[in-house]
């Protein structure tokens, strides 16, 4: 038993400063998803248009989350550019179809 109170007599390690950054950036990527999906069924919804321009910005900006794959990381961020594109100038169909690659992309991620 003296393991155990080797263990149990451990201090935890504390916690830094900036443990809370990932966790932020990590819930722009959900965000980014949320997005997508609304645009992909209302193409024309301007709060979605926003809050995509917005979570699309900050994974762009961001290094990814502890543990996440930088390469979807950054193909996240290039998506959601596509589909930023679409919104200035595409038409309808062609949102819904980046929305919906972004979308796609994320879902088994979020």
């Amino acid at each position: 038993m003296e393991g155990a109170a080797d263990i149990s007599a451990a201090a935890l390690p504390e916690v830094e400063e900036d443990w809370r950054e990932g966790e932020d950036t990590f819930s722009a990527l959900g965000d980014l998803f949320d997005a997508a999906d609304r645009l992909f069924h209302t193409p024309t919804g301007t709060t979605a248009a926003n809050d995509l321009r917005e979570a699309g910005a900050i994974v762009r900006s961001s290094s990814p989350p502890f543990g996440f794959d930088a390469q979807l990381w950054r193909t996240a961020g290039e998506l959601a550019a596509h589909v930023e594109a679409a919104l200035t100038e595409g038409s309808n169909d062609e949102i819904k179809a980046r929305a919906q690659r972004l979308r796609d992309a994320l879902a088994a991620h979020i």
